[in-house]
């Protein structure tokens, strides 16, 4: 739970809805990190048999939600996967027949809630149309705008704070970590431990070499190199996953969209990129990146970036 410690303002309005018995039916919780664990503390505040307000953490009620062990606790997840229909509808009929082990709520997670199939979130919609009793719906998302507004329309959105980059770029940079992995590592973590570990992972690893070969290829306009090396690494070599693929966007991203004190580091890679080139770039990675949803086509997602580099390029 050490993700939640500096979430002070979404602490302290669920706890504020706890002091007043109105605890919402539904909630939408916005955030890159932490999402997940600030839903599980919201189970155990409303579950916890030791504490009226927030969550002990510590008593079997607590632990067996932190597990996901409780009866009247269930969690569904589009980490790795999409939630289906049929996953929506099971949750619906468990709740339907479990009676309360304890005095309090159910509650359900649905983690990457955006990740769901059309007819899931259909599914899920008539669910949150219709509560029943004490059951509370605690729904999680990276982007808000992801997740169908008809679902917004009925949940309480909380927003979580970011953290405060240059602070963990400031400690990375003193563990020795290359100043460019750092500004970018401290942009996709939350803390220096989950940093170091993404530093040290393959995925990391593969990832950046890759990347680092397409954005020096791009900061020398030489688009054609840049896709011959998606191409060849991804489709011919397949050293691209959706993970390995998901995170190569998202270090483009960052450094088309980079801003602050540190941008300096990460210009000294894309100084011959213009602001206009940034600019059209960083539209097309996210509108590609937004595809890379469990099983899509890897071949495709790097063929229409191709497509889509070719077509800005030859136009300019």
């Amino acid at each position: 739970m050490n993700n939640i410690q500096n979430q002070t303002k979404a602490l302290n309005l669920f706890h504020r809805q706890q002091s007043k018995n109105r605890v919402s039916h539904a909630y939408l919780i916005v955030g890159d990190y932490g999402t997940l664990d600030y839903a599980k503390y919201m189970a155990m505040s409303m579950m916890c048999g030791e504490q009226d307000i927030g969550a002990c953490g510590s008593c079997s009620t607590c632990q067996r939600v932190e597990s996901e062990n409780h009866a009247d606790f269930r969690l569904l997840s589009g980490k790795e996967q999409s939630i289906k229909k049929s996953e929506i509808i099971s949750l619906k009929e468990y709740f339907s027949q479990s009676s309360i082990e304890t005095a309090g709520h159910q509650v359900y997670i649905i983690e990457d809630v955006d990740n769901a199939t059309v007819e899931a979130m259909n599914s899920l919609l008539k669910f949150l149309e219709e509560p029943e009793g004490d059951i509370v719906a605690i729904l999680t998302t990276r982007s808000e705008n992801r997740v169908l507004e008809t679902i917004r329309s009925r949940c309480l959105t909380v927003q979580l704070e970011s953290m405060n980059h240059k602070v963990l770029f400031d400690k990375a940079s003193e563990q020795g970590i290359d100043d460019v992995d750092a500004y970018l590592l401290s942009r996709m973590n939350h803390n220096l431990e989950e940093l170091e570990l993404q530093s040290n992972s393959e995925v990391y690893k593969e990832a950046s070499s890759i990347f680092f070969d397409v954005l020096e290829c791009l900061n020398q306009r030489d688009y054609l190199s840049a896709i011959l090396t998606l191409q060849v690494e991804g489709i011919k070599k397949k050293r691209l996953d959706r993970e390995r693929l998901l995170l190569l966007f998202e270090l483009l991203e960052l450094s088309f969209s980079s801003q602050g004190q540190q941008e300096q580091t990460i210009h000294v890679r894309t100084n011959n990129i213009t602001n206009v080139d940034r600019i059209h770039l960083l539209q097309i990675v996210l509108s590609l990146k937004d595809r890379i949803r469990p099983g899509v086509n890897i071949n495709l997602v790097i063929d229409q970036f191709g497509y889509e580099l070719t077509k800005y390029y030859k136009n300019l």
